[in-house]
């Protein structure tokens, strides 16, 4: 493979030259479309190359959506698009925490019937804390202990499934809107920067992205 007439491995061995370092292609991205571009961010730690169907697009708008890319991280241009066993994993995260929140909620209320506030006997660490303060005494603690497994164990049982279904598709909905390129907001840099979705914002250029990449040396 060659860029700009050169192979790729004179390239590689011409920047182990300037660097002194020994280097290598581990692996590369590659996409298509009538315009493409690529953006590189400052440290060259990060990289995102992105394609467009339209040919000619302009250069500040294609640019601007690389930076975004680089900055926000989308996973997917959107749902559609988003791999399945992302979807799967997801989804059982978001049914598991709204069940935890459910369950939480209801030990929570049968604590204020009993006339102990939950904040008092959250944890272990503040059951010792909160004695030793005089907050709460040994009798409303063991009482605490003995209300939370009651009613972990049997509103665990009895969830209803409708509403963890319903709740847990809210958290997908969200994960989608912060994690698909399309329903993102914008943050390219330019005066529509955090006004406008991408999908509002290619809509208005009527241009449509069709591929991209992103690659980071980076932890996150």
């Amino acid at each position: 493979m060659q860029i700009d007439g050169r192979l790729i491995s004179d390239l590689i061995i011409e920047k182990t030259g300037v660097t002194g370092e020994k280097m290598e292609l581990d692996y590369y991205e590659f996409v298509e479309g009538g315009t493409t571009t690529a953006y590189i961010h400052p440290g060259n730690k990060l990289a995102t190359v992105v394609a467009f169907a339209e040919k000619d697009a302009e250069y500040e708008t294609i640019r601007g959506l690389a930076m975004h890319i680089a900055a926000m991280s989308p996973i997917a241009i959107d749902e559609s698009a988003v791999p399945q066993k992302i979807k799967d994993n997801e989804l059982a995260v978001a049914i598991e925490k709204t069940k935890i929140e459910l369950v939480a909620k209801e030990v929570e209320v049968a604590l204020k019937k009993a006339g102990i506030n939950p904040t008092h006997v959250d944890s272990e660490a503040h059951n010792e804390s909160n004695m030793s303060k005089g907050w709460i005494t040994a009798e409303d603690a063991a009482k605490a202990r003995e209300i939370k497994t009651t009613v972990i164990a049997e509103k665990s049982a009895s969830l209803p499934e409708q509403k963890v279904n319903s709740i847990a598709a809210g958290r997908m909905a969200k994960f989608f809107k912060e994690y698909t390129l399309l329903d993102q907001k914008y943050e390219g840099g330019s005066e529509e920067a955090g006004k406008i979705t991408v999908k509002e914002l290619l809509a208005k250029k009527h241009y449509t992205c069709v591929a991209f990449k992103r690659v980071t040396l980076n932890q996150e």
